[in-house]
């Protein structure tokens, strides 16, 4: 499983390869209803071999939470080097799509009730630029949302495998 985006997390764990899986899998199941209702598992998704995809079981399958996705190689010492990615940009994508649909749609309207003789122009222009600001306002809190999301993601799963960020690359 490759992950989507180009900035990669690479961390040490003190535990081995085999321990580090067998942690991974007794705290991940595939199915999320299972993993949402047993307080043991944090996380829903797939671990094969040295390979995971895994959600926090805080997020259901369809809502805009971040997937962790990467792999675990041997290292010297028994330890176990991590390379992830908690990746949030489908969902920015998502966002950057609402917004071009919403100013769509707000400058439409506008044309439209313009045309009529009866409405002042300049009270359209002022509010249809307030909605606008609006919609720009709350794309730019929702994007920072997910980079908040992304940091916690981060640190939960770190504290998981118990291991220590080593290099972040963009």
């Amino acid at each position: 499983m490759k992950t989507k985006n180009k900035e990669r997390i690479s961390a040490l764990s003190e535990l081995s390869i085999t321990k580090l899986n067998d942690k991974l899998n007794q705290i991940t199941d595939e199915d999320f209803d299972v993993a949402k209702k047993d307080n043991k598992y944090h996380y829903y998704g797939k671990i094969q071999h040295n390979a995971f995809e895994i959600r926090n079981v805080k997020y259901s399958l369809y809502s805009s939470g971040p997937t962790i996705q990467g792999e675990m190689e041997e290292n010297a010492n028994d330890k176990t080097l991590l390379n992830f990615n908690v990746d949030i940009e489908e969902h920015k994508q998502h966002v950057n799509v609402i917004l071009t649909s919403a100013i769509l749609v707000i400058v439409f309207t506008a044309m439209l009730i313009s045309l009529g003789n009866q409405v002042d122009k300049l009270i359209t222009l002022l509010v249809f630029g307030a909605i606008l600001i609006f919609a720009i306002l709350y794309v730019m809190m929702i994007k920072q949302i997910l980079k908040n999301t992304r940091k916690e993601e981060i640190n939960k799963f770190i504290r998981m495998t118990e291991s220590k960020i080593i290099i972040v690359v963009r």
